[in-house]
């Protein structure tokens, strides 16, 4: 005698999961980055902290420490504008407050030629959103037309509202002078400056630059 089994799966038939009858519904994820580790430690923002990391600021075995609740954010050995991101329970800056116009927090001029002088103006304290450049050729030669100044490192990096890096808009332009000046080669980290029209050994040039941060 043969006897035939058939078992049939119908799009009515209920499918339970989860051993609890399938009531039970999951949790939407929290709105907040916000991580507290624990006493001691004071909480995190997970979204800084994972850019930080990508970025090569923390190594990889204080990431895991930090995740693993053993690591204080504060030994991180981070600048004060990434500690500063990276903080979660602490009040935001006041009103108003943007760190790019800080003069606690200037830019740095770097990869200059020798014999070409470039140094902030005195005039007033440079800050990544405003300042006043001299550029003056003392030896080695005239510099030419559409030739590097030098590179300009922002104090702190240009980040829109959720932390994702944009680089800004950069107007270089002379003062009281004939002189041409361009920004270029810019990142959220800073930006190259060119002179399109030189100068001659030496003389002296000034220019100032305004920086703005620019939207996607």
């Amino acid at each position: 005698m043969r006897m035939l089994f058939c078992i049939g799966l119908f799009d009515t038939d209920p499918i339970i999961t989860g051993g609890t009858g399938g009531e039970t519904k999951p949790q939407p994820p929290s709105p907040s980055p916000c991580v507290e580790p624990g006493p001691g430690s004071p909480p995190y923002d997970a979204v800084v902290l994972n850019a930080l990391y990508g970025d090569g600021y923390i190594s990889h075995a204080n990431y895991k420490a930090v995740m693993a609740g053993t690591l204080s954010i504060e030994d991180l050995g981070l600048k004060d504008e990434q500690l500063q991101r990276l903080r979660c329970s602490e009040p935001g800056n006041p009103p108003g407050y943007d760190i790019h116009f800080d003069p606690t927090f200037p830019p740095e001029i770097t990869d200059t030629i020798p014999g070409r002088g470039v140094f902030f103006s005195p005039q007033h304290k440079p800050t990544d959103k405003a300042r006043r450049i001299t550029v003056t050729v003392v030896k080695g030669g005239a510099l030419a037309a559409g030739g590097k100044v030098c590179r300009v490192n922002f104090g702190s990096e240009y980040v829109q509202e959720h932390r994702v890096s944009v680089a800004p808009l950069v107007l270089a332009t002379g003062v009281g002078g004939s002189q041409t000046w361009r920004a270029a080669n810019i990142t959220p980290t800073g930006y190259d400056l060119y002179s399109d029209s030189g100068v001659a050994v030496g003389e002296s040039a000034n220019l100032q630059v305004l920086v703005e941060p620019a939207r996607r």
